[in-house]
């Protein structure tokens, strides 16, 4: 099965989307949507913060990030996430694709291209805000909690993390 053509469409539509995404975050300059996460990962990197009313866990996520400044730490930790959503994806979409036949076929890895070739998703790799690394996030817990070792403290600790 290995050598059919909607297997080859998927793989050329994942290599499709993370190209893009290289493309989009070297040639697109990062628009700073809400300037707010970027002076709290900045404050973030000094040090804990006193007191803050903002949601803290974006910010975070782009302070402990290795990176020189924190609009390199965004497009990094975006890009991250985009080709871990591509990965999680193509996985999911591989296994199904297995088992699959008839028109389920061409549905398998159309739905999935319409997820890595999202013109949403990828505008989101250069605008600093949270939805650049949601979908990503939120399709781990979705395939933790769908494994099935997944205890229910896993999958609380997770949806909490989420939420915060």
């Amino acid at each position: 099965m290995r050598g059919d053509s909607w297997h080859t469409a998927l793989l050329a539509a994942a290599a499709l989307a993370l190209g893009l995404a290289v493309a989009a975050v070297v040639t697109r300059p990062l628009e700073a949507t809400m300037p707010v996460y970027l002076e709290l990962a900045e404050a973030l990197r000094q040090g804990p913060l006193a007191e803050s009313f903002e949601p803290l866990g974006y910010p975070w996520l782009i302070s402990v990030v290795p990176a020189r400044s924190p609009l390199v730490a965004v497009t990094a930790l975006h890009l991250a996430c985009f080709c871990g959503l591509v990965i999680m994806v193509l996985a999911e979409s591989l296994r199904h694709l297995r088992r699959a036949s008839g028109w389920a076929r061409p549905a398998i890895v159309l739905l999935a291209a319409a997820v890595f070739l999202s013109p949403y998703g990828l505008a989101n790799l250069t605008r600093v805000n949270d939805n650049g690394i949601n979908t990503a996030l939120v399709l781990l817990l979705y395939l933790v909690v769908r494994h099935r070792a997944a205890s229910r403290a896993l999958t609380a600790l997770g949806g909490g993390a989420l939420r915060g």
